[in-house]
Formats: C-alpha cells, structure tokens, sequence
C-alpha cells in the first residue's frame, strides 16, 4: 500500500495544474474483505496522474463505517506547481490510506451488514452538503447488495430487489424512498465498481443495477457506471463519463414492495399450442431489466465493437403476432440454447413470450454468465407459429458487458405461416446471424 500511494504521489508531480475550476473527487470502499480496500491506492494514484487542478479536493472515506479516512484539499498557491512540494504534500495526505488499510488487515471480525442505503443518505447530509456548488465525481468499490440487519424485509440477498414504487415515496415509507431528499445529490455522479459475486444472473444484475440508478437520479444525481469490471470503472471515473443508458420508472408501480427473482419455467411447445393472442404491454418489457437491452429506447451502437469478447447477451425482439425462437450454440457445446434447453455451463435461456401486438415487442434472449467469444456463437432464428402476410421481421441484438454497448442487425424471414419448430431449412423458416456482422466488426 506504501508504495502505492508513493506512486501516486510522484505520478502527482508530472501533472501540472491548469485550470482554477474545483471539482471533489470521492473514492469510496464499503467491502471490508480486501477487495474495494485493495483499488483506494490504485485509483488514488491514477486520480493524482490526471487533472488535479488547485482547489479540487479529494476526500477517501469508509462507506461501511460512514467515515472519513482522508480529505486532500488541493492548495491554490503557485508552490503547487514545485514537484517536490507537491510530492511531499501528496505523500503525507495519502498517509491515513495506508493507516486505515492495516488496521483492517489485523481486523479480528467483519461486519455482515453492506447497509449502502445509509452510507448514501450519510454522504447527501455531509460531503455534498458542505460542497454544494461543485461537481462531485463519486467511485465506489463493494457489493451492490443492500443489506441491513435491521430492516431485513428490504434486503436485496437472495435474488431480491425494489420495484419502482419505492422510488416514488418518501423515507419513512421506504428506506429506498427518495421523494424527500430530491437535490441531495445534484450535479454527483457515481460510478459503482461491483465487487462481489452475488449477482446470480445478468437479469438479476440489470435489475439491481437498475434500482440503483433510480434510486440515485431520484436524489437528483446520475448513475453513471455500474460494472464488475473495475478497469472500465475506474477509467470511467477519471474521464468523468456520463452514462450509457438510462431508466426510466414505470408510472403503474405505485406501491413499495419487494420483488424476488424467480427462475423462467420450463415451457413446453407442442403442435397443440394454441397462437396466443392476448397482449404483453409494453410495461412488461421494462420491468424485465434482463431483456432491457432489446428496449426500442435503448441506443444502438453504429461504430465496430472494440472486441469480441466477455460476458454477453443474445436477445431476439419482433412486433408481429407470431412466435419466432432464438437458438445460440457456442462452438463449445453440442447443444444449442433455446427454450427446451434453458441452462449450460456457459449461459441460460430467458424469456418465451408467444405474441405481440402493436403496441408491444416479443422478445427471448441468452445470457452468458462466462466469458465467451462473439465469435464463436452460431446464432439462429426460427419462424415457429403464426400467419405473417410477407413474412416476419425482427432484429437480433448483442449485448456486450466489457462495453457495455448494444449492436443490432434487422432480419426479414421469407415464410408466412410457422414451421412448429421442424429442423427443416427449406421454405424460409429459418435464419442465420453472424455474430460479428452484429458488431459491425
């Protein structure tokens, strides 16, 4: 940790300051097991390396215990700009850091509680308090799972999360509730490096990633990254990035309740199965944050992927009533995806909605939970029931977590009348999508 912040501190003296313009900058680490404590020295030492300017001020602090471990004001006087003193004024600022750190590491117990929602309403009442009129940029490394011992009916453990009723009431209706406390996070943007392993799926990681973003624009702030890759983290917080996307609250969730995420059942399809016919409103769409990226207000990605690799998802949307099916097979794996094979070592199947209307989208989609490579995905489509006049059409979208981009490529199917799934390539039933023709790449 020593050498670190030494790091950090000589990287400082190669940056000059040129602007007179204050920002805050917050570093934020509310896992006590090493990993959120283990990025304050590296980011510090990057954060020194980029534009700190005279009257920014960098403030470290403890989100579990809610306290602060360092507060570096950075001076206005010209001696700043002299690298010996800015090293040495580095150097014993950064000093508490390396404190703090060794106190935790001869720590004999540690705490249960991941209790995010205090340490937030802790931060809105002090720091963005005493700061009011400048930015403030804010990066935090832990777990993404609210828990609090003492309100266990709102805890996320267990697959669980807010609907957005919660974010529509006040405190003392919800601990998420942010309707009395509207500017406590004006003109703060967050940037959340998840470090924990308690997001069982990407659907369950998009929904609470989901409820965090509007629990923080609720405040008045942005969400601007939420990622368990800690390098695109911490790069986002020094560049300064605004979001990627954003959520909007579905106006019919009014009541504050709890929702636990419970695995899609297995569904049958057989010559029998009736076409169904009765809408899935648009609400539908939303509130499955899973399949949120297949949303017709979510931006497509026109420029070629940076790569092809990580975590993904594969998803199908179409606006016919008629049932169409996703099948994607790695190269790894002899069987492919699809409704009948929900679960691999790689991924999961989500999602079989059997109609559409115009005022709704059909959807399924694959999540894989492993890193995998684009590439390697054969992805195909199947017309398997309904009477479409000229034939179906829809679009396939990827998903890329390490970029947290979605690219799309429109299909349009030959057949007018459903197949029931025959393996058949004749008659225009099935289609094949390049993976890397999606990414533009």
């Amino acid at each position: 940790m020593n050498t670190i912040l030494k790091v950090a501190a000589i990287s400082a003296c190669m940056a000059a300051p040129i602007s007179a313009k204050a920002d805050i900058y917050a570093v934020v680490a509310t896992d006590h097991h090493g990993e959120g404590t283990e990025k304050l020295g590296s980011t510090l030492a990057k954060l020194a390396s980029a534009d700190l300017t005279p009257n920014d001020r960098v403030i470290v602090l403890d989100g579990t215990a809610r306290e602060r471990i360092a507060d570096i004001a950075i001076p206005s006087e010209n001696r700043f700009n002299s690298a010996k003193f800015r090293f040495n004024y580095l150097k014993k600022n950064f000093r508490p850091i390396a404190t703090y750190q060794a106190k935790l590491e001869t720590a004999s117990s540690v705490s249960d509680a991941n209790d995010l929602l205090s340490f937030y309403r802790y931060f809105g009442d002090t720091i963005r308090a005493a700061y009011p009129g400048e930015p403030v940029h804010m990066i935090v490394f832990g777990s993404a799972i609210q828990h609090d011992p003492r309100q266990q009916g709102f805890s996320m453990r267990g697959a669980v999360y807010p609907n957005d009723g919660h974010f529509t009431v006040d405190g003392f209706t919800s601990p998420y509730g942010v309707a009395d406390r509207a500017n406590h996070y004006r003109d703060v943007k967050l940037h959340f490096c998840v470090a924990d392993n308690n997001l069982q799926s990407l659907e369950y990681e998009e929904h609470v990633e989901r409820a965090w973003s509007l629990y923080i624009a609720g405040l008045g702030g942005t969400l601007a990254t939420f990622t368990r890759d800690t390098k695109t983290c911490i790069l986002r917080f020094l560049d300064k990035s605004d979001p990627q996307r954003e959520f909007l609250l579905n106006p019919e969730e009014k009541e504050p309740v709890m929702i636990r995420l419970l695995e899609a059942k297995q569904s049958r399809k057989d010559d029998d199965r009736p076409n169904a016919k009765a809408a899935q409103p648009q609400k539908r769409l939303a509130a499955n944050q899973g399949g949120r990226f297949l949303g017709t207000d979510i931006p497509v990605n026109t420029a070629s992927a940076l790569n092809t690799k990580g975590r993904l998802k594969v998803g199908v949307r179409w606006d016919c009533t008629c049932d169409l099916d996703l099948y994607v097979r790695h190269k790894s794996e002899e069987r492919p995806l699809y409704y009948a094979n929900k679960r691999s070592k790689l991924g999961s199947f989500f999602k079989d909605w059997r109609s559409s209307t115009k005022d709704a989208l059909s959807y399924e989609f694959i999540e894989f939970n492993e890193p995998v490579n684009a590439q390697d995905l054969e992805i195909r489509v199947n017309f398997h029931s309904g009477k479409v006049p000229g034939g179906p059409k829809g679009a396939v979208r990827i998903w890329l977590e390490s970029q947290d981009g979605v690219w799309e490529q429109d299909f349009h199917m030959r057949a007018e009348s459903g197949n029931r799934g025959n393996s058949s390539t004749r008659g225009g039933h099935w289609i094949t999508i390049d993976p890397l023709a999606v990414l533009n790449r």
